[in-house]
């Protein structure tokens, strides 16, 4: 099928404040219009989706992980309680506005145990948490245009570096950071979490920290 370049556009809703934006990429698409909608998460109406959504993606190599409703559902309540926190929802506008994806940040001062790795010139970064796309829409773009939205939303935050951490094998979060956004790897951390391989249960998992400047958009 024949590809062309067409223009994508999408709605983004900085969340907590009343402020609309709306911007276009250029995006390599098939012969229709393709818009997404990314806008912010609402606890109550988006809370299901997002977690089955989550459950999915998690569950998959190289992170093979578990987790429970009531955990995450406490979880993102309070990262959407937070000062300064943006939790971001995709959906395309064709299809009854399901969501495809979602993604979180906030300053890295509530991560701790990553706060204790970097420089201190890294203290006051935003930290890029969770990316996550549903498996049949990715290679489409939508995952960078949340990191893109998480960065334009964080610099209008006051916020002028952004770290983020990510498995040692996951190579295509690597590579987004690092080709498109210039980021570094300047630490990797062994972590305890619930990996199940088979019936087996891994409990050390190795990741890599990255960092660099969010671009002024």
């Amino acid at each position: 099928m024949t590809l062309l370049w067409r223009r994508r556009r999408f709605l983004l809703s900085q969340y907590k404040k009343d402020v609309s934006v709306e911007t276009s990429f250029l995006f390599q698409q098939t012969l229709r219009r393709y818009i997404m909608i990314i806008r912010s998460f609402d606890p109550v109406s988006d809370m299901v989706r997002v977690i089955e959504l989550y459950q999915a993606c998690f569950a998959e190599p190289p992170w093979n992980e578990r987790f429970e409703v009531c955990e995450l559902k406490m979880e993102f309540c309070e990262i959407a309680s937070w000062e300064k926190s943006l939790f971001l929802v995709a959906s395309e506008e064709d299809s009854d506005q399901q969501i495809v994806g979602a993604a979180i940040a906030f300053s890295l001062s509530r991560k701790p145990d990553v706060l204790s790795l970097v420089r201190e010139e890294e203290r006051e970064s935003l930290y890029m948490a969770e990316l996550f796309v549903a498996r049949n829409k990715r290679q489409h773009g939508i995952g960078k245009m949340l990191t893109n939205a998480r960065m334009r939303l964080g610099w209008s935050l006051g916020f002028r570096r952004a770290v983020v951490r990510t498995s040692l094998e996951q190579k295509v979060i690597q590579d987004l950071y690092q080709r498109i956004y210039g980021f570094q790897i300047v630490c990797s951390q062994e972590t305890i979490s619930n990996n199940w391989i088979g019936h087996v249960e891994h409990q050390v998992h190795t990741r890599v920290i990255l960092s660099g400047n969010i671009p002024s958009f």
